[in-house]
């Protein structure tokens, strides 16, 4: 069956693009699929997810090391007034056959997205109940935490410029993506690591070939047998940035909130505090918050707070805070006593 590529001319998309085609597979199946018909406000939402995401530097498509194969079909697809079904498939399995069996699993998917003057491949778990003949494959694509990687070419000014994004890095998409080598250290880490440790906790210094020559030219700092010496002791560490995963904190501010945010799964009572702020009207009891649980008094409401070592609060004026959980925390700070506190949001 023949796919058209969809010319969209009308005044809604003139933003956007005048054509825009998604197509995609199971990893480890041939038959593929294409979808072409999306509304603009589609079009926008996947844009800011995939924009969202902690990207690479964009850097040219031609100072990569990308095989000459899906090299020249990118350029085909970004520079053809024509949909190329076959071409696409070219990519989609040039992009495919060299990931790993994990990577294969059932559950996965690879997509190609075509804009007017920009490609995606993307690399996505679904569930099984994600392919069907309503092509929910876009929409699970809105929700970023599917997206295992992804890479987007931009053709602009005669040039292509690509960059990408990874969960977990890989030496499967390293490699395929021809990464030069200037730009491997800033994604993947310095080739070279040295594991030691400072007042007991462990560190990493990772250093690329030329820093060692360099190193070994220099009289700064030394390296020999078990041990890395330097001339002027340290007394400090200036942070560039710090990463986990694949997403860059430029101080350690911003790390920490984050990081408070995950080991006290913070999100958690932000969600509850959402849905019962839109639920409020529908309950005729009062609702209170106490210090271990947010709730009406018999319990037809009950959302539990598990984090003994923070204070979260719900109170507002439409849920009250309880006596008992203003002296906890009096007490708390009477005696001087460190205390971390955290509100579940902000009522509508």
């Amino acid at each position: 069956m023949e796919t058209q590529t969809k010319i969209i001319k009308t005044e809604e998309y003139s933003d956007i693009s005048n054509k825009f085609t998604m197509t995609y597979r199971l990893v480890n199946k041939q038959e593929q699929k294409t979808k072409n018909d999306f509304k603009k406000k589609q079009i926008n939402s996947l844009l800011n997810v995939l924009d969202s995401l902690n990207k690479s530097k964009p850097f040219k498509l031609e100072s990569s090391n990308m095989k000459s194969n899906p090299k020249e079909w990118i350029k085909e697809l970004l520079t053809s007034n024509e949909y190329n079904k076959k071409v696409s498939k070219y990519l989609l399995n040039s992009f495919s056959e060299e990931m790993n069996t994990n990577m294969r699993k059932q559950d996965k998917y690879v997509i190609l997205i075509l804009l007017e003057n920009r490609l995606i491949l993307a690399h996505s778990t679904m569930g099984e109940k994600s392919i069907n003949p309503d092509f929910k494959v876009f929409e699970r694509l809105l929700d970023k935490d599917n997206i295992m990687r992804f890479v987007s070419f931009e053709y602009k000014n005669n040039e292509i410029k690509m960059e990408h994004y990874e969960k977990n890095k890989s030496k499967f998409f390293r490699e395929w993506l021809g990464i030069p080598e200037k730009n491997l250290f800033y994604t993947f880490g310095g080739e070279n690591k040295f594991y030691s440790e400072i007042n007991g906790y462990p560190i990493v210094i990772e250093l690329k070939d030329e820093d060692i020559e360099k190193i070994s030219q220099e009289n700064t700092i030394k390296i020999e047998n078990k041990s890395i010496t330097f001339n002027n002791p340290l007394k400090g560490l200036e942070i560039k940035h710090i990463t986990r995963q694949n997403k860059k904190y430029h101080n350690y501010n911003s790390f920490h909130r984050e990081y408070i945010s995950r080991r006290y799964q913070l999100q958690y009572y932000s969600d509850k505090y959402k849905k019962l702020n839109q639920t409020m009207d529908l309950y005729m009891e009062k609702i209170y918050d106490y210090p271990e649980r947010v709730g009406t008094e018999n319990q037809t409401i009950n959302i539990v707070k598990y984090n003994e070592n923070i204070f979260i609060f719900f109170c507002w004026d439409k849920i009250k805070l309880t006596e008992e959980f203003l002296n906890k925390l009096m007490i708390k700070l009477l005696n001087n006593e460190k205390t971390c506190i955290f509100h579940a949001g902000t009522p509508n």
